[in-house]
Formats: structure tokens, sequence, C-alpha cells
């Protein structure tokens, strides 16, 4: 039997003697094409750095943003984390300075007149340092060699002095950023199994606070102008900026601007307060992992999508973008559960209270992923028509970015 081929633009029925042409293109076995995923990182600098506060620059190096953004910056230690989960995908940054005015966090660490003596661990934003206590320091002394101790690690995100007066005893710490971003560093006391407090020490942690004063999103959105980022990852989750952040990501999700692209955030907090946050925007544009327990700041677990979901993109953009693949670029922090092991990660997100925040129906909701028999369930509760990324009736290449970024088990 003949086989009548298939035209786009000639008629079927065309009856006019002579011979006619088309010619098209046939994608069937032409395999993937180029998908020029771009990640963004809004990178709050420090007067040392040597970025110009609102321009563009391309990132390659994780060491890159040390000179950028000033060593101990938060742009600096986001890059970093970004370029180490993935050192292919095209990744920019916009430094932005802080706020005049801000002020910056503070917290402290005292030591007792106890003699206990060993080693002892002090995690700062997941940054570990080590001092060895013994019998004849007194807690002037103690508190002295752990200032130098934490002076001597540059990308420590405070900086460290010792009390005067009376008050010798005590480490006091400033983060070198102001803003409210200095409030979630965690001061922690050996994390690892092994790094115990030694017998007789006295040692008090005062948790940092204080920090207010962040900058504006909008001078980075004002950078950006019309170019177009797949991944954009912001430092800051106070309420003015997630909103102003999510009506730009509205803006450009339209037909006609075409520069769709998805934002991040790392945020502390407990399930209240989460659950609080994400209605302020209730966006499916915008992504906000939160998280109680983590040692790491936010900044850095709210970074890792913005390095983890551009590669699926580059290497398949028809592909799910796997969580799987996103975790094992994850590098957890000390004592944090590592989200990789599909079997056992939702164990650890739950350790780690981490609840992922989207909304492709205008939904933010904390989810899980957990999709029983009898439906989907988030944070318990039965979501009755909720369309979850692990829907396949969802938008694969609109829900992927969610789907790589909420790091948790099918």
């Amino acid at each position: 039997m003949a086989v009548i081929p298939a035209f786009d633009e000639i008629p079927l029925d065309w009856r006019v003697p002579g011979a006619d042409l088309e010619i098209r293109p046939t994608y069937t076995e032409a395999g993937l094409f180029d998908y020029p995923a771009r990640g963004l990182i809004i990178a709050p600098m420090l007067s040392t750095g040597t970025a110009e506060a609102g321009r563009l620059y391309r990132v390659t190096r994780p060491s890159d943003g040390i000179a950028l953004c000033g060593a101990g910056s938060i742009g600096a230690a986001m890059i970093e984390a970004a370029r180490t989960a993935n050192r292919s995908s095209d990744l920019w940054m916009v430094a932005i300075p802080d706020a005049a005015g801000a002020t910056a966090a503070t917290g402290k660490i005292s030591f007792g007149n106890a003699l206990g003596a060993g080693a002892l661990a002090v995690y700062i934003g997941g940054r570990r340092v080590r001092i060895v206590l013994t019998t004849s320091m007194t807690a002037p002394q103690r508190a002295a060699a752990l200032v130098a101790a934490i002076n001597a690690d540059t990308a420590m995100p405070v900086a460290a002095a010792q009390g005067t007066d009376a008050a010798t005893h005590e480490v006091l710490l400033t983060a070198r950023h102001g803003g409210e971003t200095g409030n979630d560093i965690l001061i922690r006391l050996g994390l690892q199994a092994d790094e115990v407090l030694p017998a007789g020490a006295q040692v008090t942690v005062t948790a940092m606070s204080g920090g207010a004063g962040d900058p504006d999103v909008q001078d980075a959105i004002d950078a950006i102008n019309e170019q177009k980022f797949d991944a954009i990852a912001l430092p800051w989750t106070g309420d003015a900026n997630l909103t102003v952040l999510a009506e730009e990501l509205r803006q450009r999700y339209t037909a006609m601007a075409r520069l769709d692209g998805h934002g991040y955030a790392g945020l502390r907090g407990t399930f209240g307060q989460l659950t609080t946050k994400g209605t302020v925007t209730n966006s499916p544009h915008l992504t906000l992992i939160g998280a109680d327990a983590s040692p790491t700041p936010p900044w850095i677990w709210g970074r890792d999508p913005d390095g983890c979901v551009d590669f699926p993109f580059d290497a398949g953009p028809c592909a799910p973008a796997a969580h799987a693949a996103a975790a094992r670029r994850h590098r957890a922090g000390p004592g944090e559960p590592v989200l990789g092991d599909r079997a056992g990660s939702a164990a650890a997100l739950r350790d780690l209270d981490i609840h992922g925040w989207h909304g492709p129906l205008g939904l933010s909701e904390p989810c899980d992923h957990h999709i029983p028999a009898d439906g989907p369930r988030h944070g318990g509760q039965r979501l009755a028509g909720h369309q979850c990324p692990r829907d396949p009736v969802a938008d694969p290449l609109r829900l992927a970015r969610d789907d790589a970024a909420h790091l948790s088990a099918p």
C-alpha cells in the first residue's frame, strides 16, 4: 500500500498539476538540544570585596567569591557551596552591600572557673574550630585561645573578641554582615559523637541575636533587568524582600516576558514559624527550604538547589530533575544527615525538621512528598486537588525545579 506523506503546509487534496516541495525539520532522531540554564546568586558582600555593587559577574571557581565579596562574607560562602555542588553549569552573581545603618547580630561563649581538661570543638555557622583545654588554663586564657582560633579562620561568618574588665572570660561574637541574616548563625558545642565537652569544663553559649536591617532585593532585580536566570538564590527572607522577588518572578513567568525562573531561599524556624512564612507570598515561583536544627546557615542550604537544579537541565532539559542527583551533590554540614540516600532521606529530613514550600496551584504547604494510597498528604493533612510536583499530571519542566529542590524521597 502506498504511503501518503503528511505535509504541514501542502494541502492533501491539492489538485493543481506540478511538483510541490515542502522542507521541514524532523526531530525524532535529533536527540537532546542544548538548554542554556543559568543560575544567579544574590550575594551579600563586605567592604573588603572587590565587586562593583549591582553588577553581574560570572563565577567559575568556588574561590571566586572570596575576592569579589570578601573573605567571610555570605556571598563567598554561597558561591563556594554552589560551585562545589555544580562545577559545570553557567553561574552568575550580583553583589549587594549591607544596608546603611544595619545592625550586626551578636552572641557570646563564656567560660567558667572549672578546670576541666580536653579538646573543645565549637561550631559557628557550621564551621569547626578546636582548642585544647588544660587544667592550668584560667577562664580568660581559655577565652583568649578560642578567640585566636576563631579569627584564624578567615571564612568564619563572625569576628571574635575577648571581653574586657570583669568579662575577660567571655568570647564576644559579632556577625560580619549587618542585618537579620546574622541571627541565623548557630553556635554549637561538639556535633560529632566523639566531640564531648571535657569533664568539669564550664562553657555557656548565648545565641546570636539583635541583627536588623537587611538590604533591599530590588537592587539585585534592577541589576539583572531583562536577563533570564533559571534559578535565583536569595539570602534574605524578610517579608518585604520575599514579596518583591515573588512579584518579579510572577511577571517573568508570563508569555510575553519569557524570562521564567524560580527563586530559592533557606529559612530557619519551627514548623509553626515556617507555616506562617509560607503564607507571606504563597508563590508558585518561590521555594523556601526550611530547617530548624541544621548547624549550617540558611543561605547555604537555600543556595544548594540553585547549583543542583541547573545540572539536570544541562544534562537533559526534558528529563525530570531527579532529587537524588541534587541530594548527591548536597554537602551535609557537621552533624547534619546526608540527604542523598533515597531510602533514608525522608527520615533525615524529618530529623532536620525540613519542610519544602511550593505552590504549583497557588499553594504553599509543607510537603514531604509521600503519597499514600488514598491520596497526597502534606503535613499530615490531605489536600484535595493538590498538584504535587510528584504528580505526573504536573508540568514537568515547570515543576522539576521544585522537585529537585525539596531533596526528599518519592
